[in-house]
């Protein structure tokens, strides 16, 4: 039974990269940062597209994350079915709450089949100033995609916002949209949009 709980919790992973890769469109998350020792996972289902020229790549993702509070005013997520992971710093509490956020991905893939048929990989970087109140949060956010497609190099750079709700206490949901503009881009030039549609449901654990 343990073999085959491992075989099916790799599956899912690996699923989640087969078809979520690209940049990462969505951040379900709030600007408050947790406690330390309290840590909150979360399923999350994901939607995304970065249209490009003769083509319309869609990413749809489900899968598993976690954030910890490792200090004051400062915790960590990851999304290991996408290879991600941020820190994010608390700088404003409040009836309004801020935050600093920087995060990075990194997805290799060959031979999918799908969308990319070639080789190629991608590392992206991710900074976002964020804030919420009890029930939602919205941000300002940089996503950035260097991408090494046999040899060739791609250098994608969107600036863009996101908006979401937070309905729950301890157990939470958390619908969100993000819209971007493809301001750079290299040779596989992308029409000058992306966006992405996600709802994610967390459960903090830890002592109030």
């Amino acid at each position: 039974m343990r073999n085959a709980c491992l075989r099916g919790s790799l599956l899912c992973v690996m699923l989640g990269i087969m078809i979520q890769g690209c940049g990462i469109y969505t951040t379900y998350q709030t600007a408050r940062v947790l406690p330390p020792g309290h840590f909150a996972p979360a399923l999350e289902c994901g939607f995304g597209a970065a249209p490009a020229v003769g083509g319309f790549p869609v990413m749809i993702g489900l899968g598993p994350s976690v954030r910890v509070g490792i200090a004051n005013d400062i915790d960590m997520g990851v999304r290991p079915a996408l290879l991600y992971a941020d820190i994010k710093y608390q700088f404003l509490k409040g009836p309004q709450d801020g935050a600093f956020d920087f995060g990075v991905s990194y997805f290799p893939t060959a031979n999918t089949g799908w969308e990319y048929p070639d080789r190629f990989q991608e590392f992206g970087l991710y900074p976002m100033v964020l804030f919420s109140t009890a029930h939602y949060f919205y941000g300002a956010r940089v996503v950035y995609i260097r991408q090494n497609r046999e040899g060739t190099v791609s250098n994608y750079l969107m600036p863009g916002g996101i908006v979401g709700l937070s309905v729950g206490r301890r157990l939470r949901f958390l619908p969100e949209i993000g819209l971007y503009y493809c301001a750079v881009s290299g040779p596989y030039k992308r029409l000058p949009f992306a966006f992405g549609l996600g709802l994610g449901l967390e459960y903090e654990f830890g002592k109030q």
